[in-house]
């Protein structure tokens, strides 16, 4: 039965518990954990039990660093109310279930036995749990017809495909049957009215009946598609305030850095200041390059433009807040648009929430695009007045104070190159637990 009331409390900028985390790469969680001991939230990480093959839920306990990078807890799990939105079924959805006394979504629950899930499940465990024999001649793994008790002894190279197959059915099935954290957020609009806000990809999986029941509400504003997910590209603050990133703003940003760096140049010539000058060089010729090419990077992304979503947004009762919150490049995809973009930082994937002073938090990713790219070390920074980073915080004081800004590193930059390499942020990687 559909609710008209939302009783999930995260993703709007509204009072959280915590995240969940599944993985300290780099020691982001870590990172995370430090940051809400001084701002009122907590992390609760899931942690391996090997010994007995299950999964423990600690809360802000330092982790030891990881190399693997984890999953997107964001994705995989999503709080509404006291259901859960699940990837897939298993230990670690079981701990999670157990911590925080959640039941599995009775819609999301219902698709995947009519798909034929529970099926494709039991042939693996048969698969899987074959005995591998010699009989008759044949060396291969023995298969009992369970009504006639007929034996067969099928090839290692059947057993192998048909496994191949079913793996391959149970992942499609998975990610046909799961609405991805990452593209939906509930938020309210300058009137109150709470709603969803559900990337318009979405419908090419659900029809809006099917979304309205597992995300509980009748409300649902389908956003265009900037990127593959909503949380790439839009952010939720509060009081029907919503940030959307403009990539003419990105543009105006790196011209007028590029005039900054230029007009510095200048003044430190004419001052003789000869070895403060060529730390310019690099910054002005990087700059350079991708001020004059950014116009072809836009009209290489087929995706949705800032004024369509912005229309839309609008028109559902929010302002907008437009600011320079990515820069990317385009690759060919199988994407129905026909690209998929690299994000070479991305300030939009972020957890927002308010403090224990009731001050609202932006938690963002570090990029190191200012020093490594354009060469835009701290000395040069100050010389000059611009860094990406520094422009960014920038749009954002007039509603977040600066110190509750944080942008999140990892060790050697880390967070950088996992935005490059997989897309994804902390917002990503952090899945918010309602305060009920």
């Amino acid at each position: 039965m559909r609710v008209s009331v939302i009783t999930f409390t995260g993703y709007d900028a509204r009072p959280l518990d915590g995240f969940v985390m599944k993985s300290n790469h780099g020691n982001i969680a870590n990172e995370m954990i430090d940051i809400g001991q001084k701002e009122g939230f907590n992390v609760y990480f899931i942690k391996e039990n090997p010994e007995q093959d299950t999964y423990e839920i600690t809360t802000n306990k330092k982790q030891p660093l990881e190399e693997r990078v984890g999953g997107w807890p964001q994705d995989l799990w999503g709080f509404i109310g006291k259901r859960l939105l699940l990837f897939e079924n298993g230990t670690q959805t079981d701990a999670i279930t157990e911590k925080f006394e959640l039941q599995e979504d009775k819609t999301q629950r219902s698709l995947r036995i009519g798909k034929n899930l529970p099926r494709y499940y039991g042939i693996m465990n048969t698969l899987i749990n074959l005995p591998h024999v010699s009989l008759d001649g044949k060396d291969g793994y023995l298969l009992a017809n369970p009504q006639t008790g007929e034996l067969a002894v099928l090839s290692e190279e059947f057993v192998k495909e048909e496994y191949t197959k079913c793996s391959d059915a149970i992942k499609e099935t998975l990610q046909k049957t799961h609405i991805a954290g990452g593209n939906y957020y509930f938020a309210k609009n300058k009137s109150g009215k709470e709603l969803a806000l559900v990337g318009k990809n979405e419908l090419d999986k659900f029809s809006d009946e099917i979304i309205k029941n597992m995300l509980g509400t009748d409300n649902l504003v389908f956003v265009p598609q900037m990127d593959y997910h909503m949380d790439l590209f839009l952010r939720p603050l509060d009081k029907g305030r919503v940030l959307l990133t403009d990539d003419r703003l990105t543009k105006k940003m790196l011209v007028d850095g590029f005039n900054k760096i230029k007009n510095a140049a200048v003044q430190l010539n004419q001052q003789n200041r000869m070895d403060e000058l060529k730390k310019l060089e690099e910054p002005f010729v990087q700059l350079g390059i991708y001020t004059r090419g950014i116009d072809d990077i836009i009209n290489s992304n087929n995706f949705a433009q800032t004024d369509e979503t912005a229309k839309v947004l609008e028109d559902a009762g929010f302002e907008v807040i437009r600011v320079p919150g990515r820069l990317y490049e385009t690759r060919t995809s199988g994407l129905k648009n026909g690209v998929f973009l690299i994000q070479l930082f991305n300030f939009m994937n972020a957890n927002v929430l308010p403090n224990k002073n009731g001050d609202l938090v932006y938690i963002t990713n570090k990029s190191d695009i200012d020093e490594n790219t354009f060469g835009i070390t701290p000395e040069i920074e100050k010389l000059t007045g611009f860094s990406v980073q520094k422009i960014f915080t920038e749009a954002l004081k007039p509603y977040i104070k600066e110190q509750n800004i944080y942008f999140i590193s990892g060790d050697n930059n880390v967070m950088s190159e996992n935005l490059k390499k997989y897309q994804g942020g902390i917002h990503c990687m952090c899945a918010e637990v309602p305060k009920y």
